[in-house]
């Protein structure tokens, strides 16, 4: 494809100005990290000044086009019906947050200082020795926890604090500067707790009731069949 574009435009360009043009796609043939980490299609966009480069989730035909503009027409079928939304997996042992379409998912890298467990979200009072309950497995909707006045009053409290931080950190930083519907993937008693004191408009009121880190990706798409 590169050979391609070369003939093409050595018919209006000097070599040293095609040569130029094309050096950053030449380097992509060393790039083994790129070809080793791609999805099902790839884009490149390549001016004097604009080197773009775009992995697809869904499978083209190949194109060279060369032009006074960037070609997009085979992209637009794909980009008028990404839509988007975030998904996010939640447990009292851990969170994970998706950007997905109806192609696939993709974990996000979440920045910031956001706890990604209740242990996480409690530490300084758990530090301070004003949180006693802790926190095991959760097993057929129930929380195992023990240790001084270990009540499931008290973990029903910290549960809800550590959803809580993690409903407004999810809003403030994905939701709003997005604007993408968020979907939550969890068990039952957290989705209707997480539901209680989100406070997120972005947040469908249907979930995934399962728990997404022990489920398989079958049942977690088929899940998202729903909202699709």
């Amino acid at each position: 494809m590169i050979k391609e574009a070369e003939t093409s435009l050595l018919k209006r360009y000097s070599q040293d100005q095609v040569a130029s043009l094309l050096a950053p796609l030449e380097e992509m043939q060393e790039n083994y990290r790129l070809w080793n980490y791609t999805l099902d299609g790839l884009a490149v966009f390549r001016s004097g000044n604009t080197f773009e480069v775009a992995k697809l989730p869904v499978d083209f035909t190949e194109l060279t086009v060369v032009a006074d503009s960037f070609h997009t027409k085979p992209l637009r079928k794909y980009l008028q019906s990404v839509d988007r939304f975030h998904l996010l997996g939640l447990s009292l042992h851990k969170i994970e947050l998706y950007e997905g379409n109806r192609h696939g998912l993709k974990e996000i890298d979440m920045e910031g200082d956001i706890p990604t467990t209740i242990k996480d979200a409690l530490r300084e009072e758990l530090a301070d020795g004003h949180v006693t309950a802790s926190y095991g497995a959760v097993r057929e909707g129930k929380t195992m926890s023990h240790g001084n006045g270990s009540k499931k009053e008290e973990v029903d409290v910290d549960a809800a604090r550590f959803f809580r931080t993690v409903s407004k950190y999810i809003e403030d930083h994905y939701s709003k500067p997005f604007n993408m519907p968020l979907i939550l993937a969890a068990l039952p008693e957290h989705h209707k707790l997480f539901m209680e004191v989100n406070k997120n408009p972005r947040l469908l009121e249907e979930g995934i009731k399962i728990d997404p880190f022990s489920s398989n990706p079958f049942d977690l798409s088929r899940g998202l069949v729903f909202f699709l």
